[in-house]
């Protein structure tokens, strides 16, 4: 798992499309594996800005799509070997819409194959009508209730397999409001709510596709917006409320990225505090862990 993750972060920041990375991650993983282990994979890039979706399958549990009005959608198709198996395999990239509202639900096969005392598997059809009949929680609220049904179905049983499950909505009315100026500057005020800095991320792609840029600096862009953004939005307003985060972004040369925002003001020269270097790593407050002496 160790070894995937590092992959496909190298591959996607070579290659924009899911199914040439996955084909990276593959070949990578086929070279020197006498053991003859494999993994199964779904990779997806999500614009929550306008809602595209252009994902690769490797052998991986079939996506399942909740539409805002309950309509349910197996991502069944395209769908390849699991990664790792072969050199040389290939994988297709499909394509798919998320409307306001819609959700995606990713799983492992822990979930539909978990088995009761009986070995009943719990399997596709209760976990659509599980989705069916959750349509009013949000996203944690629904995967809260799907685990609270495949133990009830398992019933004591032992767990056979791992059970993952990841759900994302996309949320109508949380774009930000984006523009260029006179210089071909991009302004983006996000609102600062995870679900804001989501839709920012896709508005900077789009706009670093207007021009010949390289698909790394496209990864470090994003890298950079994420970083700085989250932390503002979890330490800069520890008394929540709504705020707006300003980012300018210059392509250059040099590129540039200015963040302004109205939070709490933290300088981490003058306030962080020195840590106790004598003392274990568990003693350390977070953020102390890997200052060095």
């Amino acid at each position: 798992m160790a070894v995937t993750r590092s992959f496909v972060r190298s591959a996607f920041k070579a290659e924009a499309d899911p199914g040439l990375a996955l084909a990276r991650v593959s070949d990578e993983l086929s070279e020197g594996n006498e053991s003859c282990m494999f993994v199964t994979l779904f990779c997806a890039r999500i614009d929550l800005a306008v809602g595209r979706v252009t994902y690769a399958n490797a052998g991986h549990n079939a996506p399942l799509v909740v539409r805002a009005d309950g309509r349910l959608e197996w991502i069944d198709k395209p769908h390849g070997t699991a990664a790792g198996i072969l050199p040389g395999a290939r994988y297709e990239t499909g394509h798919l819409h998320l409307d306001s509202d819609d959700t995606l639900l990713l799983y492992t096969d822990g979930v539909t194959e978990a088995m009761d005392p009986e070995h009943r598997q719990y399997g596709e059809a209760r976990l659509t009508a599980r989705m069916a009949g959750s349509r009013t929680l949000d996203c944690r609220g629904r995967l809260t209730a799907l685990a609270a049904d495949v133990r009830a179905h398992a019933a004591g049983a032992e767990q056979s397999d791992d059970i993952t499950m990841l759900m994302l909505r996309r949320f109508a009315g949380t774009e930000p409001v984006a523009q260029s100026d006179e210089a071909g500057r991009l302004h983006l005020d996000i609102a600062n709510r995870p679900e804001g800095l989501a839709a920012a991320l896709g508005r900077l792609e789009t706009w670093l596709g207007t021009a010949d840029i390289p698909q790394a600096v496209h990864y470090v862009a994003r890298l950079v917006l994420e970083e700085l953004v989250t932390n503002t939005i979890k330490y800069g307003y520890p008394n929540g409320g709504a705020h707006c985060i300003h980012v300018v972004v210059s392509r250059g040369p040099p590129a540039t990225m200015t963040i302004e925002d109205d939070g709490q003001p933290f300088n981490l020269l003058l306030d962080a505090p020195l840590p106790d270097l004598d003392a274990g790593a568990a003693e350390r407050p977070i953020g102390q862990g890997n200052r060095i002496r």
